[in-house]
């Protein structure tokens, strides 16, 4: 929800406690994707760059 209202500041702290919960980076991916359908590929672009960068900081 919050990449869909572009809310993308808000986004690393609640990707981060995904992972944290056990979700997978597939699985955050594939949701993104699937979101970018309905809320615009900017939009999951974003997401998707954010992603990457906390699955980046928490494998260093």
């Amino acid at each position: 929800m919050l990449a869909a209202l572009y809310r993308s500041e808000q986004l690393p702290y609640h990707l981060d406690k995904a992972l944290e919960n056990g979700l997978s980076v597939e699985e955050l991916s594939e949701t993104i994707t699937h979101l970018a359908f309905y809320a615009g590929w900017p939009n999951a672009m974003t997401a998707i760059t954010l992603l990457k960068k906390i699955a980046d900081e928490q494998s260093a």
